[in-house]
């Protein structure tokens, strides 16, 4: 790990099992900043972006430490190995610090902090959302470097900006407590410079790894999405609606990228919670294969339409805001051959409650509206007894 000398602002580096305690800056990146080859120029500290690292170790010391980390200038970008371990490390490594400061360069001093975080750029961008939620102790300054408050401090605040739930936002440790869609919706308005970006800043949160690859695009949210399934059995992570609907004909059952999570229906998504001790008794493990997706679930079919099916997206025992709520997607059957092809039907809507006595005709008709409208994704299923395994592709 490499960090700066909050005395000398010089870049030292250091064993894994030997890193001293640091402080750790979180900012946004300005048009000039200082990277690593640059740290050590004669003359750079007439550069603007030298005096975020310079007040970052200023503040380091007012705190007692030796260290801190910045991103732009501790990391060898030109080195892809090394770009890759730190974007694979870096949720831990905010996790780690002692300290976290958070410099809001669009905060000006006289605005009042409550009605003036909501309009600064950090919370608008995708990696400052694991810098958010990593560090145990976090610290707000604005563009003069005033201490406006801390992470916990402004729990509330925090929490109305960004849906984040409180225990996350005091205890990193509960991300795991959470259903993958909530947290894929933290990250639905959030951007990043570059496409693949919107998925490498959330691999923390998610607890995995993967290799960096810039110039796929869009499939490395797909890649991270099947990296997801590979650890979890949150069946949630269907629960998307597509952002562009009128100019699609078929999708795949994974989401394009994190905004497709962000219209949750009635944004009731955000009252899910995890227990992992209870199991739903419909479903069962679903993993990535070289053929795409693969599940054993039954589904759920009403006798009036036998074409339209709703997968429900439950596991681990999902806790919604009504005892009698699920959520789930429709699919429907296109043709009736060896092996059954469905599509995703209406994959722009979500459903949270079927099955009960008082809503089987109103399922019904939402099926036959389903199956008038048609929808959008390929899927293939295998019979098996009671139950259905079948490949998401």
């Amino acid at each position: 790990l490499k960090l700066i000398n909050a005395r000398t602002i010089k870049i030292e580096e250091f064993n894994e099992s030997a890193i001293p305690h640091y402080g750790i800056l979180s900012h946004t990146w300005e048009d000039r900043e200082i990277l690593f080859q640059e740290i050590d120029l004669p003359g750079i500290e007439s550069n603007n972006g030298y005096d975020k690292i310079e007040k970052a170790c200023q503040l380091a010391i007012r705190k007692r430490l030796n260290y801190v980390w910045v991103d732009t200038c501790c990391i060898d970008k030109s080195s892809s190995s090394e770009l890759s371990e730190a974007i694979n490390s870096m949720f831990r490594w905010y996790m780690k610090s002692d300290i976290c400061f958070v410099y809001l360069s669009d905060l000006g001093e006289g605005v009042p902090t409550e009605c003036g975080l909501e309009h600064c750029k950090w919370f608008t961008r995708g990696w400052t959302l694991q810098e958010l939620i990593a560090p145990s102790n976090l610290e707000f300054y604005d563009a003069a470097w005033n201490v406006r408050g801390t992470k916990r401090g402004l729990e509330e605040t925090l929490h109305q900006i960004t849906g984040i739930d409180k225990n996350v936002l005091r205890n990193s440790d509960l991300l795991n407590n959470i259903p993958v869609a909530k947290k894929m919706s933290w990250a639905a308005s959030r951007q990043t410079t570059r496409t693949e970006d919107l998925a490498y800043c959330l691999l923390g949160i998610f607890d995995v790894n993967m290799p960096l690859i810039y110039g796929e695009g869009c499939k490395s949210f797909l890649r991270l999405q099947e990296e997801v399934v590979k650890t979890t059995h949150d069946l949630t992570i269907f629960g998307w609606k597509s952002s562009n609907p009128t100019k699609q004909e078929y999708r795949g059952i994974l989401a394009s990228t994190p905004h497709e999570f962000a219209s949750s229906p009635e944004q009731r998504i955000n009252n899910l919670r995890l227990q992992p001790k209870m199991l739903d008794p419909l479903q069962g493990e679903f993993s990535v294969t070289n053929r795409g997706v693969r599940i054993t679930s039954r589904l759920l079919c009403a006798p009036s339409n036998p074409d339209v099916y709703i997968l429900p997206l439950r596991y681990h025992g999902l806790n919604y805001d009504s005892a009698n709520s699920q959520m789930g997607i429709y699919l429907r059957k296109l043709e009736p051959i060896l092996l059954l092809e469905l599509c995703r039907a209406l994959f722009t809507q979500l459903i949270l409650k079927f099955l009960t006595k008082e809503q089987k005709s109103e399922l019904s008709t939402l099926r036959r509206r389903s199956l008038q409208i048609c929808a959008t994704q390929y899927t293939a299923f295998d019979v098996l007894q009671s139950s259905f395994t079948f490949i998401m592709i």
